[in-house]
């Protein structure tokens, strides 16, 4: 029963924060549709390499930015693959991908809609990488490979 509440209570947080940093963190307040180049990005890597281009010789609050936003999309979702075998009882590796993949396309979708931050397909694909990664232990342990 515990354990239940605990794994509730875990969830509950994991997507109260996902929710929060991705709509509400104070960095989103300063990128609105007024500002920016609204556009759905569906070119991979292309503003991710721009911005990376632009950092190299910029101050160290722009290189701050740019490795928190690369390393943020995809540590958000490590956790993700974990909820869902745990709390949703999802069995498959590949439902579980899906399941991330599925997720992250609608937060970049419900940006764009609401002009909130820039939708970009290089965050659905880090977000997905950080699915992968989250995936590891379970395939892991599933076949045996993770001895202790």
């Amino acid at each position: 029963m515990i354990s239940k509440i605990v794994k509730y209570f875990v969830t509950l947080i994991y997507f109260g924060l996902l929710c929060y940093i991705v709509f509400f963190s104070r960095r989103r307040i300063n990128i609105h549709a007024e500002d920016v180049d609204q556009h759905l990005n569906t070119i991979p890597f292309m503003n991710t390499a721009k911005w990376f281009l632009e950092i190299k010789n910029s101050s160290n609050q722009l290189q701050w930015e740019f490795y928190t936003n690369f390393l943020g999309n995809i540590l958000l979702f490590v956790p993700f693959p974990l909820i869902c075998k745990y709390v949703f009882r999802i069995k498959g590796v590949i439902s579980i991908i899906l399941s991330g993949i599925i997720l992250s396309c609608i937060i970049e979708l419900m940006q764009w809609k609401l002009s909130i931050g820039i939708p970009d397909i290089d965050d659905v694909i880090l977000n997905s990488l950080g699915v992968l990664i989250g995936c590891l232990p379970i395939f892991l342990f599933k076949n045996g490979l993770a001895k202790f």
